[in-house]
């Protein structure tokens, strides 16, 4: 499973680019990150795109196109802290901040993928969550920036 989860990363990474400058995020997931950034208990990993070009040129991702604002990594092995950040979304959805594009489900995991529903407009959304959950891992891919939906659509197909 570790395998696609990178795949599907490298996949979505591949269809991200050309984004605005300015990114308007609900205040809800600014407040969430911020909690989960400062969190004891779970890992974190942000990179900007001044790392990812770092490394595209440094390696076989020349191909890839990896401009973004912001892209983090939350992942714990905590089953309190998993259960809360379940919980956290899951009002992010109810409240109407967070839509579910979509979810694909397998005998070994599930992987969810979350925009924000005030800055989808046909084209790009400006907010996109990934969550993998698997028996013994809980990993939240968080992205700001200008993210082409149909991009996004197509993981659905290489999973």
């Amino acid at each position: 499973m570790k395998t696609k989860f990178l795949f599907i990363l490298a996949f979505l990474l591949t269809g991200v680019y050309g984004f605005a400058q300015q990114i308007s995020e609900p205040k809800e997931v600014t407040d969430l990150m911020a909690k989960y950034n400062s969190m004891k208990g779970i890992t974190v990993i942000s990179m900007n795109n001044d790392m990812f070009k770092t490394i595209k040129d440094d390696s076989d991702l020349s191909e890839i196109s990896f401009n973004f604002d912001k892209f983090q990594i939350f992942t714990t092995e905590s089953s309190s802290i998993v259960n809360m950040m379940k919980d956290d979304f899951r009002k992010l959805i109810q409240n109407g901040i967070l839509s579910e594009m979509m979810t694909v489900k397998d005998e070994e995991s599930k992987v969810s993928f979350l925009v924000d529903k005030a800055s989808k407009t046909k084209e790009n959304v400006q907010v996109f969550f990934m969550i993998v959950e698997e028996d013994d891992d809980f990993v939240i891919m968080y992205f700001s920036g200008s993210i082409p939906i149909d991009k996004i659509k197509e993981l659905e197909n290489n999973k």
